[in-house]
């Protein structure tokens, strides 16, 4: 289906399901999928260029199976920032986190996966329970969209904030949850050598 940026008229280009916001490659509106209807949701921000392992449809390889990474943001920190990718596998999709050259392979978790009532437990150390599984508490931060590109399956805008908090477990186990407004969502992942990333 052919699809128009809102602003300036350009065609949209898109190539992943269950799509939510795309970015114009024009006039770098974000342009907001809702239903069959597309509504112009404000601009993509400045992402500075640097050095990545990762770029933008440049597949990858990954124990034998290729990557291609379709969207992209960038989440300012207390620490500097991290970049989150949005990567596809045969239409399949799964986030690859890069924070100073480490990088998680990390899937979204059913909301009923995550026992958790309170926020305010997220407390260093302490111990989550996340799909029948009790994980540490290693970091907690709050996050801010700085910038985003390409294809993504959620909506981030830039400005948009969110509390985290990462939890450890054996064997390179990673689970991020994110607190926006109320809202608790997660991924489960894990923490893989960037030597093992083949680029195609």
């Amino acid at each position: 289906m052919s699809r128009n940026c809102p602003n300036c008229g350009a065609q949209l280009e898109t190539r992943i399901q269950r799509l939510k916001i795309v970015t114009c490659n024009y006039c770098d509106s974000v342009v907001m999928l809702e239903d069959d209807a597309l509504r112009l949701a404000g601009r993509s921000g400045t992402m500075a260029t640097v050095p990545s392992l990762i770029e933008m449809h440049r597949s990858f390889s990954w124990r034998g199976r290729s990557f291609t990474p379709m969207g992209h943001a960038r989440i300012d920190y207390e620490h500097g920032f991290w970049d989150e990718w949005w990567v596809v596998e045969h239409g399949d999709g799964v986030w690859i986190s890069v924070d100073e050259g480490d990088l998680a392979f990390e899937r979204p978790l059913p909301h009923d996966s995550i026992q958790l009532d309170d926020w305010s437990r997220m407390r260093l150390g302490n111990g989550i329970v996340v799909a029948g599984r009790t994980l540490v508490v290693s970091e907690i931060g709050t996050g801010i969209v700085r910038a985003v590109r390409g294809e993504l399956p959620e909506v981030l805008m830039p400005g948009q904030r969110f509390d985290y908090a990462h939890l450890s477990g054996p064997l390179s186990q990673l689970v991020t949850i994110e607190n926006e407004n109320g809202d608790i969502t997660g991924t489960d992942g894990l923490w893989v050598d960037p030597f093992e990333i083949e680029i195609a």
